[in-house]
């Protein structure tokens, strides 16, 4: 027991000088890492050091916010120190909540020195390896910037939970354009479905509902989807990420518009993985270009006052006229009344 005790501090001691040894010229921290972060992620979707006491180091990613500033941010293990194993991840979320933290970009080199925990909601399949610090001084700027290596990421994924648990709190890129499938939660979350497709079917469009067509398309689509959420922990946010041209109220971000130049953290909650921005990608249009109603029709073949407002003596005398010779001239409207048969001229509105 003696012996334990002496060999300990000294074993400690050895890896914090070899973080040391690690930094570049001029930086410095006087916390030490005592594991490298594919040490504290694991091969596993759980940390094997989940409840100890570890220290390390790593570059800066990306910050994630709420109401009143920064609760966490993501570091990333340099790439001079990073394993060979593409089961581990070497990346992790350090989450700080309401302690005051340094100023932190990205790109800054840092070491933190926390509690290895596994965050999950009740009910969620998997769970986020987290770092937490007990203290502001358990989060030290070493006064350096650090190399950030983006990962490969491409869609569809293979289905397989551990490839995003590969790669959790590490940045990645895709090469590729994205397309949103689903801006349901934009308003309200920030978060947008993308996909590898400018459209994704319903599988019972295309199969009868139970057909293992259908339920082969919509495994599909579950594996041609993830969430590009906003790098924020509150709701209600202004759109942080305008449509093609500019945000304004004829310019949204709509399902089909394109993203480029994709580059993110991997982060998980709320039940799914997701994506945190590390800044906003290139929007363009849908593949097909802006959808654009149609020109009205020249006319439409019935009378002015059914298709536009007007005061209620001008209606009736329109629909009841003093004479049959003084029938109201057609005028160009595009629609028709609702129980009324629709003249030899009218046309249809419809999308291109």
């Amino acid at each position: 027991m003696k012996t334990m005790l002496t060999i300990m501090p000294i074993r400690l001691g050895l890896a914090a000088l070899s973080a040391m040894a690690s930094l570049p010229a001029g930086a410095f921290c006087s916390i030490g890492a005592t594991q490298r972060i594919h040490q504290i992620q694991g091969r596993a979707a759980a940390s094997p050091l989940q409840g100890q006491m570890v220290a390390a180091q790593g570059v800066v990613s990306s910050l994630l916010y709420g109401k009143d500033g920064p609760v966490g941010f993501f570091m990333q293990e340099p790439p001079e120190t990073q394993d060979a194993d593409p089961a581990t991840s070497e990346g992790i979320y350090v989450y700080t909540g309401k302690l005051a933290l340094p100023a932190l970009k990205s790109g800054d080199l840092v070491s933190v020195r926390g509690k290895v925990l596994e965050f999950s909601r009740k009910g969620d399949a998997y769970s986020e390896t987290q770092l937490q610090p007990t203290s502001a001084a358990d989060v030290q700027s070493c006064g350096a910037q650090g190399e950030l290596r983006l990962a490969a990421l491409s869609m569809p994924l293979s289905g397989d939970p551990a490839q995003l648990e590969a790669l959790a709190g590490m940045a990645v890129a895709f090469e590729q354009p994205l397309y949103v499938a689903d801006s349901y939660h934009y308003g309200r979350y920030g978060e947008l479905a993308l996909s590898s497709q400018p459209r994704q079917w319903t599988a019972t469009q295309l199969y009868r509902p139970g057909s293992a067509e259908a339920k082969a398309l919509q495994a599909a689509n579950r594996r041609d989807r993830l969430i590009l959420d906003d790098g924020q922990t509150q709701q209600n946010m202004d759109a942080w990420l305008p449509g093609p041209g500019g945000l304004s109220a004829s310019r949204t971000l709509r399902a089909g518009d394109k993203l480029r130049g994709l580059r993110a953290v991997v982060s998980f909650g709320n039940g799914s993985y997701r994506l945190q921005p590390l800044g906003a990608p290139q929007v363009e249009g849908p593949i097909h270009g802006r959808r654009r109603r149609r020109a009205r029709p020249a006319s439409c073949g019935w009378p002015a006052s059914t298709c536009s407002t007007s005061s209620t003596a001008t209606a009736w005398a329109a629909v009841f006229p003093p004479s049959a010779e003084r029938r109201p001239a057609p005028i160009s409207c595009g629609r028709r009344p609702r129980s009324s048969a629709p003249s030899a001229s009218w046309t249809p509105m419809r999308w291109d």
